[in-house]
């Protein structure tokens, strides 16, 4: 069951794995307020097990709640900061590090609670491919806010290949992406409907095939929001952000109800955008999927990045 609410404002974004969701979550810490995000993936995971029906509505919702709030009262009281100076979630990253460094000084309890709320702090957590089960996230906080960014998916398909995903989910110690048994397989979560399929495939064929079947799932998440919380979403695309960072800063502005920090513009300079993919781009990628993929998955892909330039007003690159 759920309990009561440690907050009453949070923050979530969310995105496929390589879609820019590090990027846009450093430029949102650069907004008053916002405190420096988190990865914390128990999180992510709770989310998954209810897609796959795993736990009751009931109990992802309070488990969702216990696993965030946990993190939350941590970063109140300044708690478990990341110092590691090379992470994308270090706290020296913030514009208000002194701010959220010095908590640690002082009361923790209901005092800390209480400061935290009275300096109307928004506590900002990225997530990875939590909109095919987003009913999680709402029912656990009705009062988020969730950020969804987008990518190409031939994009997304290179910047998996280039990573290692299609492989390293089965054999890298290191990946958090979890694993689950199906028709006597262990395949990733994202496979567990089509576990025999995905193992036939290579390492290209399970890029192309997870990023359609990712960005499907996405689709159908974002079809079941009633307009209530379609209020409570902002998306963009990566291509958006990179392109037209000016406009959605200021949609950001007005979803964020916050203004950002003196600091971002100099953000934006010195800290580099993710690569901004032209055309031509596009059609050296086509090279490297199409000698390794099965013709049909190809043509998937075709269509899908043709829906999704189309979707946010980009040029046609499918050769």
């Amino acid at each position: 069951a759920q309990k009561p609410f440690l907050h009453n404002r949070i923050l979530f974004l969310d995105g496929i794995t390589r879609s820019g969701k590090k990027y846009a979550s450093k430029i949102i810490s650069h907004f008053d307020h916002i405190d420096m995000f988190q990865y914390q993936c128990p999180m992510e995971h709770v989310a998954y097990m209810r897609y796959f029906d795993g736990m009751s509505k009931e109990s992802a919702a309070g488990l969702m709640q216990y696993q965030t709030e946990d993190h939350i009262y941590s970063r109140m009281i300044g708690r478990n900061l990341n110092s590691r100076t090379s992470d994308e979630t270090f706290i020296g990253k913030s514009p208000f590090a002194p701010e959220i460094r010095a908590r640690s000084d002082l009361d923790a309890g209901p005092a800390a609670v209480s400061r935290y709320d009275a300096e109307k702090w928004t506590p900002f957590f990225h997530l990875h491919s939590v909109m095919l089960a987003n009913e999680v996230l709402f029912d656990a906080f009705p009062f988020l806010r969730l950020v969804h960014i987008a990518r190409h998916p031939l994009d997304l398909v290179i910047a998996w290949l280039d990573q290692g995903w299609g492989k390293r989910e089965l054999s890298d110690p290191i990946s958090l992406v979890p694993l689950v048994h199906a028709s006597g397989h262990v395949v990733p979560w994202f496979a567990g409907t089509w576990p025999e399929v995905y193992l036939s495939y290579n390492d290209v064929e399970r890029a192309v095939a997870s990023v359609l079947f990712l960005q499907a799932e996405d689709a159908k998440g974002l079809g079941r929001m009633s307009e209530q919380r379609r209020s409570q979403l902002y998306r963009t695309s990566l291509e958006r952000l990179t392109n037209n960072t000016d406009t959605v800063l200021a949609e950001l502005e007005k979803f964020l109800q916050a203004k950002p920090h003196d600091s971002l513009p100099n953000f934006l300079k010195t800290d580099g955008k993710p690569i901004i993919t032209s055309k031509q781009d596009r059609v050296q990628f086509w090279d490297r999927v199409r000698p390794f993929a099965r013709e049909d998955l190809v043509v998937k892909l075709q269509n899908r990045a043709r829906e999704y330039e189309a979707e946010w007003g980009m040029e046609d690159a499918v050769a």
